[in-house]
């Protein structure tokens, strides 16, 4: 006799999916109001908020609408949340160093480079993504190594295909926009 498929495992399988899909458009939030408040863009937050919900009827920031509201940010940003780092083998230490195109973070940048390098339109692209134990998480991006980098705080890998990127965390990448944001605030 044939085992009839539950009905309730697709309805489980849905709301799973839907679970993860609200906590990663949370995640996005969370780091962009972090982004907005450190750089103080709270005018803009009001009118991207506005242009978020028109456009997909909730009420959660989403970055392509703080850019509407602020175009003059010299980043596009993205976020993905990458699963758990921490336990896959090429994205611990030594691998990351070693063969870093092979980990999961340089698959997912460039994936997310092929995607939006039209939209980002000559402005950095950095994909920002939790890592374990990292307030506020993680980003990498195609930044200046002089701008953007503390010593000791960042990675510099070359990519063969990207070219150089940066792997360090968003507070300090968020201090750095912070910190040249003479170079392009003309609000």
């Amino acid at each position: 006799m044939a085992r009839r498929p539950n009905p309730l495992k697709a309805t489980q399988r849905e709301d799973i999916e839907a679970r993860e899909a609200l906590h990663a458009r949370q995640f996005a939030q969370a780091r962009i109001d972090y982004l907005v408040s450190k750089l103080g863009l709270q005018p803009e937050r009001r009118r991207a908020y506005d242009l978020a919900q028109a456009e997909t009827g909730e009420y959660l920031l989403t970055f392509d609408a703080l850019l509407l509201a602020a175009p003059f940010l010299p980043v596009y940003l993205g976020f993905e949340r990458l699963g758990a780092l921490h336990t896959v083998p090429s994205a611990m230490l030594p691998a990351l160093f070693n063969q870093f195109g092979r980990s999961p973070i340089a698959a997912a940048y460039r994936r997310f480079c092929e995607a939006n390098v039209t939209a980002a339109d000559g402005r950095l692209l950095g994909l920002v993504f939790p890592r374990n134990r990292i307030v506020q998480g993680m980003v990498i991006h195609n930044g200046d190594v002089d701008t953007f980098c503390a010593a000791g705080t960042s990675m510099v890998v070359n990519d063969p295909k990207l070219g150089r990127l940066v792997v360090q965390k968003f507070v300090e990448f968020v201090a750095a926009l912070y910190t040249e944001r003479h170079n392009w605030l003309n609000r």
